[in-house]
């Protein structure tokens, strides 16, 4: 979910990303906006005053600036080691492999950096080792992932439009089912941008057995957690725009509706003082980020080892 606020009296956009939830200039009334997955058009919305029935007028045809801010969705540190998997072919896919588990699969959606991004890599070799699975991190980016760019060449709107989910979920999907006809288990995680493919392959009957989204972005709230079929934790920083405090009330009373009502396991862990992108591209400085980094790593690996049993 994306704010936008709108000033209606003279019809024009104001571009401010913030949390779900904005006030009009006049504050005549509150808007939440539910946003398509290209930023560009509304798909739902509510307000607070419901007898205005001049902003749903004008709300049944406008369109989003694609400018965003995405911070800290660009900017990340590399962390330090060296991968020990290798680089295979899936289909029409490169992917980057570790692991040797005949059972469990765990296929791994990066963020806009990339499966080439070394602390994808070494999170994927954690991971094989710790659930354990055969984990595979698939490249579904090409050469707009971020750390093929430097920094003045990261736009995250230019990013987002050549990538989208008609595009690459595909892909996803065809990994998905490869790995499928391979393994008992098949795990998905997706961190930042990887988080709406795997949420649209948890929608998929019988596909996958658990799903693990970090900081997830891009998610169409509450669509992409209602169809949600298998089990699924998500690793929240306390401050993040991509996913605000009131997108996590909603996913909250949705996987307290899912779990009361279909008997399957739904987790959220919030992370505060940390923000977008911690659990992937934090700056370890300090003991309390490291901690928290790798508390955050461990929740996954704890979720998926539940499913094993």
């Amino acid at each position: 979910m994306v704010l936008v606020p709108w000033h209606f009296g003279k019809r024009r956009f104001v571009r401010w990303p913030s949390s779900s939830v904005t006030r009009s200039r006049d504050s005549a009334f509150t808007l939440y906006f539910h946003l398509s997955r290209d930023r560009k058009h509304i798909i739902t919305f509510t307000t607070v005053n419901s007898s205005n029935s001049r902003s749903r007028q004008l709300l049944s045809h406008l369109s989003i600036p694609e400018a965003m801010s995405y911070e800290h969705c660009v900017t990340g540190a590399v962390h330090s080691g060296t991968p020990t998997g290798s680089v295979i072919t899936i289909g029409d896919r490169e992917a980057y492999v570790t692991g040797s588990n005949k059972e469990n699969a765990l296929l791994y959606i990066t963020d806009v950096f990339g499966y080439e991004y070394n602390n994808h890599r070494l999170l994927a070799d954690t991971y094989a080792k710790e659930i354990p699975a055969t984990v595979y991190v698939g490249d579904f980016l090409e050469e707009t992932a971020f750390s093929k760019l430097t920094p003045e060449e990261r736009n995250f709107p230019k990013f987002a439009a050549h990538n989208t989910s008609e595009k690459r979920f595909p892909q996803m999907l065809a990994m998905a089912e490869h790995l499928r006809s391979q393994y008992k288990r098949v795990f998905v995680i997706g961190y930042c941008w990887g988080a709406w493919g795997g949420c649209m392959l948890a929608a998929k009957p019988g596909l996958i057995d658990g799903l693990s989204l970090n900081h997830p972005s891009r998610l169409e709230i509450p669509g992409d957690l209602e169809r949600l079929l298998a089990p699924t934790l998500i690793v929240a920083p306390y401050t993040d725009r991509a996913f605000p405090q009131e997108s996590r009330l909603i996913a909250e009373k949705i996987f307290d509706e899912k779990a009361k009502k279909e008997k399957k396991f739904f987790k959220i862990t919030v992370y505060p003082g940390f923000d977008h992108g911690f659990a992937a591209r934090a700056q370890i400085e300090d003991e309390f980020t490291k901690d928290a980094v790798e508390d955050a790593k461990t929740e996954s690996v704890n979720f998926f080892r539940k499913l094993l049993k």
